[in-house]
């Protein structure tokens, strides 16, 4: 046919005719989407034209197809797309498509526009084929069939043609309007992508806005939007929807990979319709493979990619059109706003920082004395300015002559305890030596670079922002920022760190300064506080500067009212004001024995220092008093000399002549074996008197209070002696010694000797107590700001009464296991003793037959018991 015919009066149609049209139109008109009901429409065509086959081929703006129907369930499921491009290419409907005109085929073994294929079915004679056209607009395509030749005719032609204007009228309204609709959400998700560039919107809100407005515009299967990380190169999913988005957030690109990956690479927008057949795709792991069209668009912002907007769809013959493409592109041009509006208020915003983290920074510095807490203050408000993956602050240690680390950005002081930098090693150590800066954007290829701390820590260095602190004209420590996490450092930072390093130099000196002002301050505090010496200073004028506690009792005073008056006003003591005018006038100072009458009406006696206090200079400052109450000495003193002359003369003379004669005897040769043995027991029994009278002698001196030493005991090392000292007791009775301690044991403040003489005791008891084959353990361990010494035995054990007098003087716990076992009685007495002159205390836990555990616990130095 040359032309569509469209006769002026329709052929006779009867009643079916009109039945059909006006169902078509009933069922067209009342549905919500027309082409929901073409399955229908088609069926009824072709039962009421008595049509063998049919099918509607609906087309896109452009001439693809887009969608297809069939009547017949058994050819529906085997036709593919190629078949309907090839029939729209070369056969009838093509034909009829192209030039908008039906077509009535008589015969279709006599017409060239027939196409026979091997996927349709064969027999097939004569076809009827019309456009659906509304106005010059065209929908698609309707086709019927049949296996006779000849068997449509013009009434058939008008009723079809009828039909398909119906339809094509209909379909075009709904895409009207479904354009009407698209174009209101475009301009509804614009208008609130914009209301969010206008606020203070977070960038990654906006860039999800974007992604879920494109996803729902594009009526997409999965909606991505990647940003490039320029560093690595990779582009990095920041939104994703849909199908399998989850795995999608978690699967960043290389440029180049994939379609979005060349998008970025070629800053160029493109639609790969048939995706799951293209080498270029990138198949995503872990979905299945399945008919996929793609659109990506390149976010560009000042000439650059900077990321891209990828839209997915699945499905059989989805495809992506040019109207797709501009809703992307202007959806990417959002994003790219957003980020660039982000961009302009995050430099604002760094430059607000900048300057609110110098300010702190000074705050800080010139508010706080306390060292760690500058340090630790001064390296976070560096993060918070320049944005650094790692940081640290190292001082010089002027003796070692090398970089310790103060403190560090990612915390874990502890793994840099023991790392040493010496000056001039390093670009660290550089720094510290010569005093000038270093910015260092590639380490690796700067002769300088150390790598042995950040290999020994697993770290990799990329760039490097090094400068000095510099107090007095001398390198107190450096500043060192790693890793800036976006882009090189510039001049920029340097400079900047450079006006806060000055600040932070001062400010670490000044605090160094008052740490050690404020440690003497609290040593000498704590040692007038609490010792038992009376201290008295007075400045050079001769006023009174300190009274401590025991020098206010001792002599009467009431600091409070007595500081700052001259000493001859404030001291009755004629005595000591007569030893402060005389030392006055002295080089060295003087030193005597003074007495004075306590508040109890007691007499006592003081040995009395006073010496000049003069500065480095050498001028004389004042003068300081200590005086030492040894009125016990002195008691003690006459009680040793006639407690020591009474057991030589009384005592040991007796002693020594009784043995003498034991071995004289023994050494005459002509004993029986019944006197050897009592020449043995006699021998035996001095040995213990003389051991009895020196336990006596010991346990006078101690509770006397004879002052004993004071210096750093490593109980762990006097542990490790006594077990020597009595390995040889315990292997004779097979008992394993055993040491359970940690690896480091804080030290305490005391007496070594003495505290031995408690831990051979304890641990010479459980010997002593335990039968043969035992076990011994000896832990040590701190606790609560103490350390806990305890010695266990499996020995024979202590019941509750022996328990509560174990300690006493002379108290031996009797029972059948213990009758023959040696002792005085007085080594638990002395432990106490010792352990109570340290400030601690000893206890026994027990029960019969289980063995026992001997405790003691000593207080650890402040700064230990932490």
């Amino acid at each position: 046919m040359e032309k569509r015919r469209r006769p002026s009066k329709p052929g006779p149609a009867g009643r079916e005719v009109i039945g059909l049209l006006y169902e078509v139109g009933r069922q067209l008109s009342a549905a919500a989407d027309p082409e929901e009901v073409l399955p229908q429409v088609l069926a009824l065509a072709v039962k009421t034209t008595g049509a063998y086959r049919g099918s509607i081929i609906l087309l896109d703006p452009l001439g693809n197809p887009r969608h297809h129907i069939l009547v017949r369930e058994d050819l529906s499921p085997s036709v593919l797309r190629f078949l309907v491009q090839e029939v729209l290419r070369r056969g009838l409907a093509g034909w009829v498509a192209r030039n908008r005109q039906p077509a009535l085929v008589e015969d279709t073994t006599r017409d060239p526009r027939w196409l026979e294929l091997p996927e349709t079915l064969k027999g097939i004679r004569s076809a009827l084929s019309v456009p659906m056209l509304r106005g010059d607009t065209l929908v698609g395509v309707l086709t019927l069939v049949h296996r006779e030749p000849g068997y449509f005719r013009e009434k058939h032609l008008h009723l079809i043609t009828s039909v398909a204007d119906q339809a094509a009228i209909a379909i075009d309204n709904a895409r009207l309007l479904l354009e009407a609709q698209r174009r209101l959400a475009q301009l509804n998700a614009i208008l609130e992508i914009n209301q969010g560039l206008s606020s203070e919107t977070p960038i990654q809100e906006l860039l999800e806005l974007v992604t879920l407005s494109a996803h729902g515009l594009l009526d997409a299967s999965n909606t991505v939007l990647y940003l490039l990380d320029e560093k690595r190169q990779v582009l990095q999913p920041m939104a994703a929807v849909g199908t399998d988005s989850v795995l999608l957030r978690k699967t960043p690109l290389r440029v180049g990979e994939g379609l979005t990956g060349l998008v970025v690479q070629s800053k160029q927008a493109h639609i790969l319709n048939e995706a799951h057949l293209s080498t270029i795709s990138k198949h995503l792991e872990g979905t299945p493979l399945e008919p996929e069209a793609l659109l990506s668009v390149p976010l560009i912002l000042r000439g650059a990619a900077v990321g891209a907007l990828t839209v997915g769809r699945y499905g059989e013959g989805i495809q992506f059109g040019p109207a797709d493409l501009e809703v992307a592109e202007l959806l990417a041009s959002q994003a790219v706003v957003a980020l660039n509006n982000a961009r302009l208020y995050s430099q604002a915003r760094q430059r607000a920082e900048d300057m609110a983290s110098l300010n702190r920074i000074a705050r800080t510095v010139g508010s706080s004395l306390d060292l760690d807490e500058v340090l630790r203050q001064v390296i976070a408000e560096l993060n918070r300015s320049f944005q650094v993956e790692a940081g640290s602050i190292l001082l010089v240690d002027p003796e070692r002559q090398d970089l310790y680390f103060a403190t560090t950005l990612e915390g874990g002081l502890e793994r840099f305890l023991e790392v040493r930098i010496p000056l001039g090693v390093g670009i660290v150590g550089d720094v510290a030596q010569t005093g000038r800066p270093a910015l260092v954007n590639r380490p690796a290829e700067d002769p300088r670079f150390y790598r042995k701390v950040s290999e020994d820590v697993g770290f990799v260095t990329r760039n490097i922002l090094c400068v000095p602190l510099i107090s007095r004209d001398r390198v107190i420590g450096v500043i060192e920022l790693l890793n800036k996490e976006r882009g090189d450092f510039d001049p920029e930072d340097l400079e900047r760190l450079q006006g806060i390093a000055g600040t932070v130099a001062v400010a670490i000196e000044n605090a160094r300064l008052h740490a050690q002002t404020e440690e003497e301050r609290g040593r000498l505090t704590a040692i007038l506080t609490s010792t038992a010496d009376a201290v008295i200073a007075t400045d050079a004028q001769g006023r009174l500067l300190l009274v401590n506690p025991a020098a206010a009792h001792t002599f009467r005073l009431n600091p409070q009212r007595e500081i700052g008056r001259p000493f001859r006003e404030a001291l009755a003591h004629e005595g000591l004001r007569s030893l402060f005018e005389r030392a006055s006038g002295l080089e060295h100072g003087l030193t005597e024995e003074l007495t004075v009458e306590g508040a109890d009406g007691q007499v006592r006696t003081l040995y009395v220092n006073v010496s000049p206090v003069r500065s480095s200079g050498g001028q004389v400052l004042g003068l300081v008093a200590a005086m030492q109450d040894i009125t016990t000495y002195k008691e003690l003193d006459k009680m040793k000399s006639d407690f020591v002359a009474t057991v030589s003369h009384d005592l040991k003379t007796p002693l020594t002549a009784i043995r003498g004669f034991a071995d004289l005897v023994a050494m005459s040769g002509s004993l029986s074996d019944q006197q050897k043995e009592f020449i043995g027991r006699i021998k035996e029994v001095t040995r213990e008197m003389a051991a009895l009278i020196g336990d006596l002698l010991d346990l006078g001196k101690i509770e006397a209070g004879v002052e004993m030493e004071r210096v750093p005991c490593d109980l762990k090392a006097l542990a490790a002696e006594v077990v020597h000292d009595l390995e040889f007791r315990a292997q004779e009775k097979k008992i394993v010694l055993e040491m359970q301690m940690p690896e480091q044991v804080p030290p305490v403040i005391g007496d070594p000797g003495r505290l031995k003489q408690v831990l051979t005791n304890l641990v010479g008891n459980a010997i002593k107590y335990t039968p043969e084959g035992g076990h011994v353990w000896i832990r040590i361990f701190p606790e609560d700001g103490h350390l806990i010494t305890s010695v266990q035995d499996t020995g024979i054990g202590i019941s509750a009464h022996d328990q509560k007098q174990i300690f006493h003087k002379f108290y031996r716990v009797r029972t059948e296991e213990t009758a023959h076992i040696e002792g005085t009685g007085l080594g638990l007495s002395i432990a106490r003793s010792i352990v109570e002159r340290h400030g601690g205390r000893i206890w026994v836990e027990s029960e019969p037959g289980k063995g026992s555990t001997f405790s003691f616990s000593l207080p650890l130095p402040a700064d230990q018991g932490k």
